[in-house]
């Protein structure tokens, strides 16, 4: 994942510096004696470069730690359903505007406010089914079963503190999404190479090509395809957070959780009530009810829908750019007719 990032963001920062210095760069260095000024590439940044480094630091680090935690540490419990991080990934929504609030000082409006109250109750509701469905009809230990939530909670602190860290670089010190990205992936591999290191992971690699070459090949190629999707995910990522805003980003990865939980429910076979693990019905859904209302509040946190009822649409960008124009238009009209007033 990380080379894909570090691959990724050289790749694109590099082409955006060349396009910029064949588009600024003058033909000639001076005009009839007068010196041209060649404009400056990069805005500067608003904090020092070592605590710029640090937060890029910090941000593989979460990254590093969530990737871990989704991938290798949660599923090997079965305290929790399949899905649940995925369902419970709204939550994601509500920590990130949060913490936009209180480091990034981000106003929010009745709209925004109304959005994350609803998607906040639904997320506790999806949790609350699933406390009662897993201790009181599985019989999962309480003690486990809360220690894998609390991992679960982490993790989506984890995800969401990035965001706002790389938000703040991006708006606050101006530094290109590419050349960000491409920061990440460096500290990204460092890190993993250290844990590789106390871990032995390779091990498993190692084994696979002493048993089976033609295998061996195909993980290379998969790891090959795998780190190309990472590094476009990637960009699309720090490139929407750049434009948006952290909470968009969340959106974008949670606008097809409805179709994942189908998935789940008749693909992986989830949703599974009692000792004999038969699927509930009504489980599901509700789980895929509670996701679609989250997901239409979620667009209307972000103005992808706007509602026109009870004030929500006052403070929306279609609104206000719609009193912009005709406040324009007013005053062209008022400029032409005295206008003619003073001819007359």
């Amino acid at each position: 994942m990380f080379l894909g990032e570090f691959l990724a963001g050289i790749t694109i920062y590099s082409y955006q510096m060349k396009f910029l210095r064949e588009s600024i760069k003058p033909k000639y260095s001076n005009y009839f004696g007068i010196k041209l000024i060649k404009p400056k590439e990069d805005i500067s940044a608003s904090d020092k470069y070592y605590k710029i480094y640090f937060l890029i630091f910090i941000i593989s680090y979460f990254d590093f730690i969530e990737f871990t935690m989704k991938t290798f540490y949660i599923p090997k419990y079965q305290y929790i359903s399949e899905s649940l991080p995925l369902r419970l990934g709204s939550l994601l929504t509500f920590s990130s505007a949060g913490l936009c609030y209180l480091l990034l000082r981000f106003q929010f409006h009745k709209h925004q406010i109304l959005s994350l109250l609803i998607i906040f109750i639904c997320s506790l509701i999806i949790l609350v089914f699933e406390f009662i469905i897993e201790i009181l009809y599985n019989n999962k230990n309480i003690i486990n079963y809360i220690y894998v939530l609390f991992l679960v909670f982490v993790n989506h602190f984890f995800t969401s503190f990035k965001d706002v860290i790389e938000k703040y670089l991006l708006e606050f010190n101006f530094i290109n999404a590419f050349k960000l990205l491409m920061i990440e992936g460096i500290f990204g591999c460092i890190i993993t190479f250290i844990y590789f290191f106390f871990q032995n992971s390779l091990n498993e690699i190692k084994d696979i090509y002493e048993q089976n070459t033609f295998k061996f090949i195909l993980l290379i190629l998969c790891f090959a395809l795998f780190s190309f999707l990472s590094g476009g995910r990637n960009a699309y990522r720090v490139l929407t957070n750049k434009l948006y805003s952290p909470m968009t980003r969340t959106l974008t990865d949670s606008i097809l959780d409805p179709f994942l939980i189908i998935f789940y429910f008749f693909g992986e076979k989830d949703f599974t009530v009692g000792e004999d693990d038969k699927q509930n019905i009504i489980y599901f859904i509700t789980n895929l009810i509670l996701s679609i209302i989250i997901n239409f509040w979620g667009c209307v946190y972000n103005e992808i829908i706007v509602l026109f009822c009870y004030g929500l649409e006052y403070n929306t960008h279609l609104v206000v750019s719609e009193r912009a124009t005709v406040h324009h238009k007013e005053e062209n009209n008022d400029i032409e007719i005295n206008e003619i007033n003073w001819e007359a």
